[in-house]
């Protein structure tokens, strides 16, 4: 057999030829086999690869974890679903301006995030919480681009965006970072 072809048999021992194009014409119910050759993945370098690999992603989040479990506390919670994971704003698979404000996903989607309206700003930013574009959008700053937050909804009472502040702050004491900060 040709370098670049791999033997494709059917379960009655009738073989054919996958080309290096990869087309096989065959019927939907014919079941095939791939005879794979040594060093595909039941290699042992390719097993070490992946030991390699896994390894690094449970390295990756056993760091995470010794940062500190970013929590949203329960005050933090209710105001995120009442004001801003609400339906047509930041929840779902498509939120507003891509960032889904729900609890269980504002960690990832939103600290030291870049802003989308204003980059140079992180959404919730560990390290400078009063520079966080988050606080700068619910209290109505005049250096933000469009509207004050939530649009269309009641703004937040004065105890809400302290609550909200003082979770941001806690980000910065606990050293919390997202995935992917350094």
């Amino acid at each position: 057999m040709s370098s670049g072809r791999k033997v494709l048999e059917r379960d009655h021992d009738q073989s054919r030829v996958l080309g290096k194009d990869g087309r096989l014409e065959i019927a939907p119910d014919m079941r095939y086999k791939i005879e794979l050759k040594r060093n595909d993945l039941r290699s042992e370098s390719m097993k070490k690869t992946w030991a390699a690999i896994i390894l690094a992603v449970g390295i990756i989040f056993s760091t995470l974890w010794a940062q500190g479990q970013a929590t949203v506390p329960d005050p933090v919670t209710k105001i995120l679903k009442q004001s801003c994971a609400v339906m047509g704003c930041h929840r779902g698979s498509h939120p507003a301006k891509s960032l889904n404000l729900e609890p269980d996903e504002i960690i990832v989607s939103a600290v030291n995030v870049p802003s989308r309206q204003m980059p140079s700003l992180k959404i919730i930013d560990t390290q400078s919480p009063e520079k966080s574009y988050l606080m700068m959008k619910i209290r109505g700053d005049k250096d933000i681009a469009g509207r004050r937050m939530p649009k269309g909804r009641t703004h937040l009472t004065d105890e809400e965006i302290q609550a909200m502040q003082d979770w941001i702050l806690s980000l910065q004491q606990s050293g919390v970072q997202a995935p992917g900060d350094k």
